[in-house]
């Protein structure tokens, strides 16, 4: 057994052969194309999420004091850390290259937080920039790292999900 970046690459590989197969066929694919969470409120400006196989707790507090969780903006930064770092030692993996230490250092600029608030109307309440940067040690030149940190953000569903349109469909079921 070969384990790269503590992941064992035989399985990995076998892993990734499934999944091709498994793709061929239009159902399989569509199913796995899919994901879901649910989210609920929590009381006061807080909500949980549950998704995949897991739970989180989102708080919006907006007084002059931090949440006891992060926000929902924050989460989202974390989310594409998460997913450029996961996809940069998957690919890192592939190539046989160790790592010793990765940490992505990510900042977002909201375009105009009031329209969240309903205190304006102008502009938008997402972000109109976020900056990424890898602190990496592994057993690579420096071209090697640049090349996986680049591969790892073309491919991150999440860096896709934010730089291309995405339709979100809202719709509202009153219960009693």
């Amino acid at each position: 057994m070969v384990v790269v970046n503590g992941v064992d690459v035989d399985s990995l590989r076998e892993a990734l052969r499934v999944v091709e197969e498994q793709s061929r066929d239009v159902e399989k694919r569509r199913m796995m194309n899919v994901r879901r969470a649910r989210a609920f409120w929590s009381g006061g400006l807080r909500s949980g999420v549950r998704a995949g196989a897991g739970r989180f707790d989102v708080d919006e507090n907006l007084g002059p004091e931090r949440g006891s969780t992060p926000t929902s903006v924050e989460y989202v930064l974390g989310a594409l850390g998460a997913c450029v770092v996961v996809g940069f030692v998957f690919l890192a993996t592939l190539r046989g290259v160790n790592i010793h230490d990765l940490e992505v250092a990510l900042e977002g600029e909201i375009d105009n937080m009031n329209v969240f608030l309903a205190l304006s109307d102008e502009g938008h309440s997402g972000f109109r920039r976020i900056s990424l940067t890898a602190y990496v040690r592994a057993d690579a030149d420096e071209d090697t790292i640049k090349q996986l940190f680049d591969e790892a953000v073309r491919r991150s569903p999440i860096v896709n999900t934010l730089i291309h349109s995405v339709e979100v469909v809202p719709s509202v079921r009153v219960f009693s």
